[in-house]
């Protein structure tokens, strides 16, 4: 029987601390680098960056497409989020996620932390707001870095080049925009994780199970880092561990993501659900997954609305059975 730890956000006192409209002060990285704003303007998504981008918004999925695989990077996946709504009945403008970039940059990410999986490859929204102009939105090197656990800058580095280039491919201004500030943005608590007695393999394969069927899709499988064995009680003393193991799963449920995508538009930037399956640090296989409910109060919806709830329980369901728990 697997074991299902609940993050969960258990006081009006702690949703508040997370709201993005909060009004506080911080630093970067614990204490390190710039000193924050106060709080966010009205709109803004704590980490993300936002720009006009000229053209048609399919135009630009294409370019950001080609400028991934130009820099020898990797597509994960294109996720049409109008598309899927309207195949749920929800009426959207065009907002298309393209999740994706180079392997080395993301693997060296997962190999510092396998709980980076739970974020990457970056996304790169492109959307049309309410007055119908093109825009583009990505998350910043500081954001993932931030939510990832990752310290080092050096290891974060590759990505934050990689990112560079590919949006100097499609919108050169939007590598220079500046990013908004982290306000609520940590790791503690960031991943809910449920442990299974399984395998990595067995956790992926029951992920990929249950993520396609009841109405939900599995959009993409991938390996940061493969499963190459684990520190046992009968190595030799001073026996170099090997890397922990890190492989995501990213799902979509168009019918729970619609009312939140018509509400929120921005929020197709943390869709679809990412799921990614780790070695702990207790040497156990992990799976990972964000709460929704702090994705809500990212994009400004309520952590307790009805359409947060649903998806959040969803994601709980797929997370517990694949670990092996209970339907």
């Amino acid at each position: 029987m697997s074991t299902l730890f609940r993050a969960r956000m258990r006081t009006a006192g702690a949703a508040l601390a997370l709201s993005l409209s909060a009004t506080a002060c911080g630093t970067l990285d614990g204490g390190a680098g710039a000193t924050l704003p106060a709080a966010l303007t009205p709109g803004e998504v704590a980490g993300s960056v936002t720009v006009g981008a000229d053209g048609d918004p399919a135009a630009l999925v294409q370019g950001l497409q080609d400028a991934i695989t130009a820099g020898g990077g990797r597509v994960a996946a294109v996720v049409d989020h109008a598309a899927a709504a309207r195949a749920a009945g929800v009426q959207i403008p065009p907002n298309t996620v393209v999740i994706g970039g180079p392997d080395a940059a993301n693997t060296g990410m997962a190999r510092f932390d396998p709980r980076a999986g739970g974020v990457l490859p970056a996304p790169f929204q492109v959307r049309q707001d309410a007055a119908g102009k093109t825009v583009l939105s990505y998350d910043s090197i500081d954001y993932l870095a931030a939510l990832s656990n990752v310290s080092d800058v050096a290891v974060r580095q590759p990505l934050a080049d990689a990112n560079a280039a590919i949006l100097d491919g499609v919108a050169p201004a939007a590598a220079e925009a500046t990013a908004a500030p982290l306000i609520g943005v940590t790791p503690v608590d960031y991943l809910l994780t449920a442990i299974s007695d399984g395998t990595i393999a067995a956790a992926v394969t029951a992920l990929q199970r249950e993520g396609d069927r009841g109405g939900n899709n599995v959009l993409a499988t991938l390996e940061f880092v493969p499963d190459t064995g684990r520190p046992r009680a009968t190595d030799p003393p001073g026996t170099p561990a090997p890397p922990r193991a890190s492989t995501a799963v990213l799902i979509s449920r168009p019918a729970a993501e619609a009312p939140l995508l018509a509400t929120a538009p921005s929020i197709g930037l943390d869709l679809p659900l990412r799921f990614v399956v780790y070695i702990d640090d207790r040497n156990r296989t992990a799976i990972g997954y964000p709460d929704i409910r702090r994705i809500a109060l990212r994009h400004g919806i309520p952590a307790d609305s009805a359409d947060v709830v649903a998806l959040a329980a969803e994601a709980d369901r797929i997370a517990r059975i694949s670990a092996g728990g209970d339907p």
